[in-house]
């Protein structure tokens, strides 16, 4: 296979192309690597591998790694804003010292 099995960014048409049963399973789990899953979980990602035609999963593992994408650039976003907030209140308590 030469695409990779879950697309990048968002779709706007239907990803195709083939894949096995144990590459649309591997895809699956390495979307929701980090993720802690029950036994219920693990019944339904295979569930959804067996049932779900390939597009269909490709569309789902895509909107994981979407929002797992998101979600990283609001921590960044986030930790950015707070060196700049501390890396203020430093110069502020610096130029408090100096007076």
């Amino acid at each position: 296979m030469n695409e990779p099995f879950v697309p990048r960014g968002p779709l706007d048409k239907e990803p195709i192309g083939p894949a096995t049963v144990e590459e649309r399973d591997a895809a699956l789990m390495n979307t929701l690597r980090g993720v802690n899953l029950g036994a219920y979980d693990t019944r339904m990602i295979r569930w959804m591998n067996r049932f779900f035609d390939n597009p269909t999963l490709r569309c789902w593992a895509s909107l994981l790694e979407c929002a797992r994408m998101a979600g990283m650039l609001d921590a960044i976003s986030l930790q950015e804003h707070m060196e700049r907030r501390g890396n203020q209140g430093h110069h502020a308590r610096r130029r408090g010292e100096r007076r």
